[in-house]
């Protein structure tokens, strides 16, 4: 999934940051961990304007510029695209993001992998 991510915002013209590079960030935790372990999931990140990190002021009003909003547009328009990738399920993506996850973390899922 997340290569399906990666190919569809570089089609709309957004360009990545090196594996390595994207590797190094530092990031704090979520709670979608937990959800991870149920189904196939994906936690896309992208930047806006900021040398602040999350859960500041300064963060607060640089995410409310035109820039930031355009970003974020252009990174929901990629989740929504690979969300229809999967749907579509071409060339049997979705069938492989299921047989990943059920490689990764065994037949407990089974049941609830296999209604998607």
């Amino acid at each position: 999934m997340a290569e399906l991510y990666s190919d569809n915002i570089l089609r709309l013209g957004v360009v990545l940051p090196g594996v390595d590079e994207q590797q190094s960030f530092v990031l704090g935790s979520t709670d979608m961990g937990n959800v991870s372990y149920v189904v196939p999931t994906i936690h896309p990140w992208y930047k806006i304007n900021s040398e602040e990190g999350n859960h500041t002021e300064a963060f607060t009003k640089a995410s409310s510029t035109k820039e930031s909003h355009d970003v974020t547009w252009l990174a929901s328009k990629a989740m929504c695209f690979t969300g229809v990738d999967l749907l579509v399920n071409k060339d049997g993506v979705m069938d492989k993001v299921k047989e990943e996850f059920m490689r990764v973390h065994g037949p407990v899922q089974d049941s609830i992998i296999q209604s998607m």
